[in-house]
């Protein structure tokens, strides 16, 4: 397991080092096609290569993102 210094409990989506696809839409609340229109628009930050057939999305980014959404 690994130790995550946080506030939230371990496991928490708050404490992932990567957002799945499932996961990071249910949290937006958007859907897969908007989400890949935002990040072909530029206005959502691409994903990563996880493995061969699996990318996720880097959680600080996702997080930023968020903050800077608040923010405006």
């Amino acid at each position: 397991m690994m130790y995550h210094a946080s506030s939230q409990p371990a496991g928490s989506h708050a404490d992932a080092a990567f957002y799945r696809m499932g996961r990071l839409t249910a949290k937006l609340g958007v859907g897969r096609s908007t989400l890949y229109e935002w990040i072909k628009a530029g206005r959502f930050p691409s994903p990563v290569k996880l493995g061969p057939k699996a990318v996720g999305f880097r959680a600080e980014d996702v997080h930023a993102w968020i903050a800077a959404r608040e923010a405006a």
